[in-house]
């Protein structure tokens, strides 16, 4: 539990390292802006270190994994991080050690056991530092006089400050004139005010938690400079500027006593003299469009820095399940000899390259762009450019869709009748940037085997590839979406069936197979019934991880991980070490995910059925049993014998439904308190008429009903 928490802090501290570095950067766009601006900005760091969850937006300035270490890393056999920058994973991941086999722990767990027990060994040191500094601070003020309200005059004391919670009480030199008293009240009003002693208490305690990484004491010390500025400049602002020089000079007064106590949560006013008074005499009231300007900017950076990035997840969507289904035809070629004229080698006329490249079918949507020839060196290779809108550009995937039949059999015949070719090249473009068709790679390369010589040299092979690639129509492969949704269905029958199946998923990403597709998804199932009117999950699953096999002739075969002790090592087995944090940290976000895609499954059914029902897991719905009303648990027990036979019927007081022959029919149990009976009833749904009736005595158990 110990290590699991000091894990949880290290990713929230990782999180915020770069928050830090973005407001740092911030602060340098906003420095001619009013520093509560950027002292604002400090609040978006504060909360990334004590939040280990937030909303997910495209806006996000984050790297792609806000929870770098696995809460499992240290049973991992080869622990990796995933922080979404490739430079500091490498770095970091090379000396992570590996499990040792046979051993009984991890040299990992060795590691994160230290590592908790010194973080803890940290909090405890800098809290008693803190209480030591308290208490001495107390007692340097027993001498102080009430002055009025909350203000206090101290003798002995050179810098004023706030101390106190709930009742903060307000500290100064006894030194001061009335007239630079009323320049620290104010300031240290503001700080009341804005609730400044609550933020810096929060803070210190924040850093107490992360005092391990040098970036949140550089945001500690640095938000508490932009919290005096910010107040400075609310002083001169009540004041005027004509208070610039005398204020200042109260600053530079203030700076020469003895500091309070260093690093303490509890004094207002400390530290960088130089850049507050340099800051007070640099003041102007900024023009409202620089401000409008400067508050935007400080919004849109706040938005973005607490928002973690939207995972490139897609999901399904009504649309893909139709969106290839358009193919053009394959090119009739009737022999050899009919484009025996076409092959043609690469240095020289490049026209009947391109002849016949324009013959070849295109998928709906592309453009042919340009080709270009590689004859630099081996392999020799044939680039093919596609041209497609930006917005369309992430609807292309060579591996999972039927665009792959189509280039591979362009491939292959571009490979059989152009000389000295060994590669052919697709890519798509938007005009400005070429993107790849899988694997986030900027190209894919299709080969066949054997010298492409061959089939120029022999008409007969030449034929069998042109009669081969003429025979086989294009197939629509499934979708990868299709292809968990199939087998997610086909899995259907192992749960108790309701009328409507519904299923969500998430595609984490897909890996080759021979002949096959393994598609790596977090999935969930259920199954919909009405009860008591409503539209009720009666069966189903939670979120489970699922690996889909598609094969070459759309058949489909789906894993699950083992239960139980075998669960986690399961999961390692089956998915790459990529995908393990995400699977194992088990996101609100994804859950949530699939239980909108499930529910949108009910809610079409209803809308097919013309029928309207508020749609939810059994557990958002009240259902009275029998023993609420007071009938005896002995008696509910006896009633296990009439459910065995007669399944259907609900355990709680009201409805159930279930379709049988095309025809819906109502199963109710009603408990009648006055005659102290207990009655099961099943009647048709349209017509009302009652099909079966049973009596119960609700004291006893027995059967009234006249056999």
């Amino acid at each position: 539990m110990l290590e699991k928490t000091f894990l949880q802090i290290l990713n929230m501290s990782i999180t915020a390292s770069f928050v830090i570095i973005f407001v740092l950067l911030a602060r340098l766009f906003l420095k001619k802006s009013p520093k509560i601006l950027s002292y604002a900005l400090w609040g978006v760091v504060l909360f990334r270190l004590i939040c280990p969850f937030s909303f997910e937006s495209i806006f996000s300035l984050l790297p792609a994994e806000t929870n770098p270490i696995s809460q499992d890393i240290v049973y991992e056999a080869a622990p990796t991080i995933d922080t979404g920058i490739p430079a500091i994973n490498h770095t970091v991941n090379q000396f992570l050690p590996a499990a040792t086999p046979d051993a009984s722990v991890n040299t990992l767990q060795i590691w994160a056991f230290i590592g908790s027990t010194v973080w803890l060994l940290g909090i405890a040191i800098l809290l008693i530092y803190s209480i030591v500094s308290l208490v001495k601070l107390q007692k340097r003020l027993k001498s102080a006089v009430h002055e009025k309200d909350n203000i206090y005059l101290a003798k002995h004391l050179n810098t004023p400050f706030v101390m106190g919670f709930i009742s903060p009480k307000i500290y100064l030199p006894a030194f001061l004139t009335e007239g630079e008293k009323r320049y620290i009240l104010l300031h240290e009003q503001m700080h009341i005010r804005r609730f400044d002693h609550v933020i810096k208490i929060a803070s210190f305690f924040v850093l107490c938690l992360h005092w391990f990484n040098p970036l949140v004491w550089i945001a500690f010390f640095i938000s508490g400079k932009d919290m005096e500025m910010s107040c400075d400049e609310a002083v001169i602002k009540k004041l005027g500027s004509d208070v610039k020089k005398e204020y200042s000079s109260l600053l530079l007064t203030l700076a020469t006593g003895r500091r309070i106590i260093g690093g303490s949560p509890l004094a207002f006013g400390e530290g960088d003299t130089k850049g507050r008074i340099k800051n007070v005499l640099n003041y102007k009231k900024p023009a409202f469009w620089m401000i409008a300007v400067a508050v935007a900017a400080a919004v849109i950076i706040a938005v973005g820095l607490v928002a973690n990035p939207v995972n490139n997840v897609r999901l399904p969507d009504a649309g893909d399940m139709n969106f290839f289904n358009s193919m053009t035809g394959a090119v009739e070629v009737n022999s050899p000899e009919e484009l025996w004229n076409t092959r043609t080698k690469y240095i020289g006329d490049n026209s009947a390259i391109s002849k016949l490249i324009g013959l070849l079918p295109v998928p709906e949507g592309l453009q042919y762009d340009h080709i270009k020839l590689h004859t630099s060196e081996k392999p020799y290779e044939i680039e093919i450019v596609y041209s497609v809108p930006t917005e369309d550009l992430k609807k292309y995937d060579i591996e999972s869709t039927p665009i792959a039949n189509i280039f591979r059999k362009n491939a292959l015949l571009l490979l059989a009748l152009v000389d000295n070719a060994e590669g052919v090249r697709a890519v798509l473009t938007d005009g400005m940037r070429k993107v790849g068709f899988a694997n986030d790679r900027e190209w894919a390369d299709y080969t066949v085997g054997g010298d492409v010589r061959d089939y120029a040299e022999s008409p007969e092979k030449l034929q069998e590839l042109i009669n081969l690639y003429n025979a086989n129509p294009i197939v629509e492969l499934l979708t990868q979406d299709q292809a968990v949704v199939l087998a997610l269905t086909s899995r259907g029958n192992h749960y108790l069936e309701g009328e409507c199946f519904a299923e969500g998923h998430i595609i984490l990403g897909t890996g080759k197979k021979v002949d096959a597709t393994k598609i790596y998804a977090l999935t969930m199932i259920g199954h919909y019934g009405f009860q008591n009117d409503n539209f009720v999950k009666v069966s189903g699953t939670g979120v489970i991880p699922a690996v889909v096999t598609l094969g070459s002739n759309n058949d489909v075969s789906i894993e699950y991980p083992k239960d139980g002790n075998y669960y986690a090592p399961s999961i390692r087995e089956m998915f790459p070490l990529k995908y393990h944090t995400r699977i194992f940290s088990g996101r609100e976000s994804d859950r949530k995910t699939l239980k909108k895609q499930e529910r949108a499954y009910a809610k079409e059914y209803l809308s097919r059925i013309g029928r309207k029902a508020e749609i939810g897991d059994y557990g958002d719905f009240e259902h009275t049993l029998l023993t609420d009303l007071g009938v005896s648990v002995e008696v509910s027990n006896k009633l296990e014998d009439f459910y065995k036979k007669h399944s259907n019927y609900p355990y709680f007081i009201g409805t159930q439904e279930y379709i049988e022959n095309n025809l819906r029919m109502v199963y109710q149990m009603s408990y009648d308190e006055n005659q102290k009976e207990i009655k099961f009833i099943k009647h048709a749904y349209d017509s009302g008429e009652i099909l079966e009736q049973f009596v119960m005595d609700a004291t006893t158990g027995d059967s009234l009903t006249p056999s």
